[in-house]
């Protein structure tokens, strides 16, 4: 096993983004303490996982484990076509959404959509780990829910459904993958 002061990045790219989903869409319809405790909550949880990746790193040295795993993985051309067909899906789709005319919370319903298929490239062509698919399978249905509900007079709810929850979904799937990583170091 290979660590280092970057191994961790991926924990915090996820957390970044599960913290950027919650930030942004934690709005109307929600009251304005629900969509303040919300968007609080979220921010506890990613500092908690700064703190968290901060102690495993240390761990990690104090182990004489060194490499860097995540390194690894960016060099891999999959990767790159996976994050490639990723923005391009995010753009096609927004296009089209707006080509529709369909309602602007459809953007991120799509996007959570987007964001839950490209963790499954990473399974299936860069080789990550099975166990992600588990936590980050409700990304894309989140996604979906949100598309359908973008069509319904419940449309204002979206933005809660595949923005918020996507992105506690994001923040607790990169915590379950940085406990898993802990295990491992540990052991």
């Amino acid at each position: 096993m290979r660590t280092s002061t970057t191994m961790f990045i991926g924990v915090l790219i996820g957390a970044s983004f599960g913290l950027v989903f919650v930030v942004v869409n934690a709005d109307s319809p929600l009251g304005s303490s629900a969509a303040t405790l919300l968007r609080v909550l979220g921010i506890v949880i990613f500092i908690a996982l700064i703190g968290s990746v901060t102690a495993a790193r240390r761990l990690g040295r104090s182990k004489g484990v060194e490499g860097n795993i995540e390194a690894d993985l960016v060099k891999k051309r999959a990767y790159w076509l996976t994050m490639g067909s990723e923005v391009a899906l995010i753009v096609v789709g927004r296009l089209v959404i707006g080509a529709l005319n369909a309602p602007q919370e459809a953007n991120v319903a799509w996007m959570a959509f987007v964001v839950g298929l490209h963790f499954f490239g990473f399974i299936v062509l860069a080789g990550w780990p099975r166990r992600l698919a588990v936590p980050l399978l409700p990304l894309a249905l989140f996604g979906l829910v949100g598309l359908a509900m973008s069509t319904t007079p419940a449309v204002a709810w979206v933005p809660l459904v595949s923005g918020v929850l996507s992105g506690f979904t994001l923040l607790a799937a990169t915590l379950s993958n940085l406990l898993w990583q802990l295990a491992r170091l540990r052991t």
